[in-house]
């Protein structure tokens, strides 16, 4: 984006597309698993005891930007099947540096889709989405889920 590698008019429904795909995904989580998957939180991180959000968001914004760093280094210019390897390492060293912080998803959009469907499916989320049942009609929508978890 900043460097010129992803156009600009694309940004806003990347950014879209990341974040209505992670809500799908946790929502068929939830239809596979039943009832019980709002129990499990729906597959979402959260920060670990004792680390207040401010933390674990500036932890999960720097272990986000070495991702990006990795992926925007890697270009034509380097060394033929090599970009793999260099990504596939930077995410495992984020991922050993911030998981025992914040569940490691260096992904906004990763932690977005489980919060909204957690919402939707009407779990508790940690006050992240206090507002949302004023923005839209929860009530309905967490009766049609339910229905569908139940059959």
């Amino acid at each position: 984006m900043s460097c010129s590698k992803f156009p600009s008019k694309d940004i806003v429904p990347y950014i879209l597309a990341q974040l209505i795909s992670a809500t799908i995904a946790s929502l068929l989580f939830a239809l596979c698993i039943g009832s019980q998957a709002v129990a499990l939180k729906l597959g979402a991180t959260a920060p670990f005891y004792g680390v207040g959000y401010a933390q674990a968001i500036i932890v999960e914004a720097v272990g986000t930007f070495l991702l990006m760093l990795a992926v925007m280094a890697v270009d034509k210019r380097a060394t033929p099947g090599f970009a793999g390897l260099i990504i596939g390492l930077s995410v495992t060293a984020s991922l050993t540096l911030i998981s025992n912080i914040t569940g490691g998803s260096i992904n906004p959009a990763r932690t977005f889709g489980p919060y909204l469907g957690k919402t939707l499916l009407g779990g508790a989320n940690l006050d992240l989405f206090p507002n949302l049942c004023y923005w839209t009609d929860c009530r309905s929508i967490n009766r049609s889920l339910h229905l569908q978890l139940r059959s």
